[in-house]
């Protein structure tokens, strides 16, 4: 199979499940390496974290069966401020609406704004305030910040201060559509590599931006290690999981565990765009030009 077809190998969970799982984790028992999830935020409903900030979990562990990757939604009116804090773990931030300022923990702030993306390194402070109502979506590797949105504690989540902060590495911004993209699927779509093992080896995990034409086809794979996390910023398709199948409609985050083949169909007559997490760098090198 053409190497630049795994940019897109859709993972997925182990036989044993075949259905979708329900947003809150439903009753049946999960294999260990998780199952198969597909949730839309219209489905969940927010949780106001504090004035002004709400919070819609889409995938965490009692949902997946695996808490190597979890994903939330986060709206921030004007002026709301995330103070500053630290996890165990990466986040990654999709900004889909709206302006703010990032900073680390001693508070130099940079502007951020719609299409960038914001990674905080495992253990680095970082703060965010909202300049006009904003929109994002958080990725964290693994989960578990996402319980404090569900009214539990994360024991990797903690305050940070100025004074403990002034040797952590600032927050990365990135501006995806300015991201050299690679051609995939014999031209029918693109992959922007955003964050892996050569900018960010502390993340051990790969983060990308997929365009794919409408009838583009992702032809079936699978990875025996690594989750792969989506979540479908415009467009209509269908993955075919397993022996299952499942109509996506933007925005929807889906959950594909290891070993399981999975493929994607683009249906929509518009392009398809996708955020693409790994929990493993490797698969998103495989789209890179070889080194000469």
């Amino acid at each position: 199979m053409n190497a630049l077809l795994l940019a897109l190998a859709l993972l997925a969970a182990p036989p044993e499940s075949k259905r979708p799982a329900a947003a809150d984790g439903g009753t049946s028992a999960a294999p260990k390496a998780g199952r198969f999830v597909a949730v839309s935020p219209a489905s969940v409903n927010p949780v106001t974290v504090k004035p002004g900030i709400r919070a819609r979990v889409l995938l965490t562990a009692a949902s997946t069966g695996a808490s190597d990757a979890a994903v939330a939604t986060l709206e921030l009116d004007a002026g709301a401020q995330v103070a500053a804090h630290r996890h165990t773990g990466a986040e990654l931030l999709y900004i889909a609406e709206g302006t703010g300022e990032l900073a680390g923990g001693t508070g130099v702030a940079t502007p951020v704004g719609p299409g960038q993306i914001v990674y905080s390194a495992p253990n680095a402070a970082h703060q965010l305030r909202a300049t006009t109502a904003l929109a994002l979506v958080a990725f964290y590797v693994p989960g578990g910040p996402e319980l404090r949105f569900l009214g539990q504690t994360d024991p990797g989540t903690r305050p940070a201060t100025p004074e403990d902060s002034k040797a952590d590495p600032a927050p990365l911004v990135f501006d995806s559509s300015k991201i050299k993209s690679l051609k995939i699927l014999k031209g029918q779509g693109t992959v922007r590599i955003v964050i892996d093992q050569a900018n960010a080896p502390a993340a051990k995990a790969a983060f990308s931006v997929i365009e794919l034409a409408p009838k583009a086809k992702v032809p079936e794979y699978t990875h025996p290690r690594q989750t792969e996390v989506f979540y479908f910023l415009e467009g209509e398709g269908e993955i075919s999981y397993d022996d299952a199948k499942l109509a996506v409609t933007a925005p929807m985050a889906v959950h594909i565990p290891p070993g399981m083949r999975h493929s994607l169909q683009v249906t929509s007559k518009t392009r398809m765009r996708v955020l693409q997490l790994y929990t493993a760098a490797e698969p998103a090198q495989r789209v890179k030009p070889a080194a000469k």
